[in-house]
């Protein structure tokens, strides 16, 4: 598939699904959250506390007439655990130097998607990740346009990959609605709920955890209840998921045998379903990341223990993931794909991370568009990751319709396209194409 000839690059500026909040603050000080907005943030990663979260649209208008565009943007929690601080549009916009990028892909029309991707890594080698997540976007949809494919046709030709036959599992975000979100994510029939976010700790959790075994106890109450009647059906798979954001390095201070005691305890306490736990806990660099949580996943699988420790802090780019997967110091990733950067980066961490035997998490943020969370789905489908998480914002609903049914279009389309195909085959003999026919057709 050849990258088309491009006439002229716009830019409007927007703004994300969610806010963009120093969580950190939250937690050292509680804050109200309708206080959050005019709360100045102490650690200068931020003006406020929580603030909206902005947007750059990047569109790339074709010869055709078409533009393809992609949303240059930062995950709700900018600015921790190596993250880069949070898009500002204006620098953002002075970054992408319009009139070189034009004329560097000018220059490349003609050339396949890995290709353009290459010369610019080069060309523009001072880019974010918040950009080279944009501008891959309007990159890949400029493609799909002009060769007349969808985006993960488009993906799957430049990762090389197999693709994926059957969509993959979702995972919900209830952010701090523990209660209701995570019922409708029931019913929903969403295998890995609920994540969420602890934010006032002893509140939440209490100063020992003991406040969240309480709320183990509903969760699978509740799922006991509401199963038989979600779109899943009865047997529908959970999977429970906390995420800590590092909670429990503070409450036990740190210390790994305390944690590996209580995370052995909730994994009880989740019986019969299983429990994924992300980042329970956070070094302050890289490396002390990694020996912090290498000890604590060593620790639990000598015991047996069945969690699945779940990357999200400092699994930030392709290099991070790399390390993190190889060396086996967790049992899963999520990769946030605003961090990672393009969307062809985040394809090879997946592909990483399958070969290593790890849980792939296809993430990213509730800050998140409708643009980057369509293109998400095709990426799921090109690459295969075990689960994708529900985005973008952070009330579920909305971005549980976006995910499920662009993911149905495309197996639709996919379908349609086999089944066309079938019935143009020669070597099929006589055998009927109608049989093959997905349960929606074209008429």
């Amino acid at each position: 598939m050849f990258f088309p000839q491009v006439k002229n690059i716009i830019f409007s500026e927007g703004v994300g699904s969610c806010w963009q909040e120093d969580i950190a603050a939250v937690r050292e000080s509680w804050t109200a959250a309708g206080d959050r907005w005019k709360t100045h943030s102490p650690n200068g990663s931020m003006q406020f506390i929580r603030q909206p979260a902005r947007v750059l649209s990047i569109g790339l208008q074709l010869e055709s007439g078409d533009t393809a565009w992609g949303d240059c943007l930062s995950v709700s929690f900018a600015g921790k655990s190596g993250r880069d601080q949070a898009i500002q549009t204006h620098s953002a916009r002075e970054a992408l130097q319009p009139r070189n990028l034009l004329a560097e892909l000018q220059n490349l029309q003609g050339h396949s998607l890995r290709e353009v991707e290459s010369s610019l890594s080069k060309t523009f080698s001072d880019w974010t990740p918040a950009i080279r997540f944009g501008v891959s976007q309007a990159l890949v949809n400029a493609v799909a346009t002009a060769n007349q494919k969808l985006p993960c046709d488009v993906l799957q030709e430049a990762l090389e990959s197999a693709g994926a036959a059957t969509a993959p599992a979702l995972q919900g975000s209830c952010g701090s609605n523990w209660h209701d979100a995570v019922e409708r994510m029931i019913v929903a029939g969403v295998e890995y709920l609920p994540q969420g976010q602890f934010e006032n700790l002893a509140k939440e959790l209490g100063p020992d955890g003991s406040r969240l075994f309480l709320y183990i106890d509903w969760l699978k109450g509740r799922i006991a209840e509401l199963t038989p009647v979600s779109l899943a059906g009865p047997n529908a798979r959970r999977v429970i998921t906390l995420d800590f954001h590092g909670a429990l390095g503070q409450i036990f201070q740190g210390k790994s045998a305390a944690i590996a005691d209580y995370i052995e305890q909730l994994t009880q306490a989740c019986k019969p379903f299983d429990l994924h736990v992300e980042s329970p806990v956070v070094g302050g660099n890289f490396d002390e990341h990694v020996v912090q949580v290498s000890e604590l996943t060593r620790m639990l699988r000598a015991r047996g223990c069945s969690v699945k420790i779940i990357a999200d802090e400092w699994a930030n780019s392709l290099e991070q993931i790399k390390i993190l997967a190889t060396k086996k110091v967790v049992d899963g990733i999520h990769i946030k794909m605003p961090d990672t950067g393009s969307l062809l980066e985040s394809g090879r961490a997946v592909a990483i991370c399958k070969a290593e035997g790890l849980f792939v998490l296809l993430g990213g943020s509730c800050t998140e568009t409708a643009t980057s969370a369509r293109l998400a789905a095709h990426l799921a489908m090109a690459t295969g990751p075990d689960a994708l998480l529900v985005k973008p914002g952070i009330s579920f609903d909305e971005g549980f319709s976006l995910i499920t049914n662009e993911l149905a279009t495309i197996q639709s389309l996919r379908a349609i396209r086999a089944a066309d195909s079938d019935s143009h085959d020669s070597t099929k003999g006589n055998e009927s194409s109608a049989a093959k026919r997905p349960a929606t057709t074209s008429v």
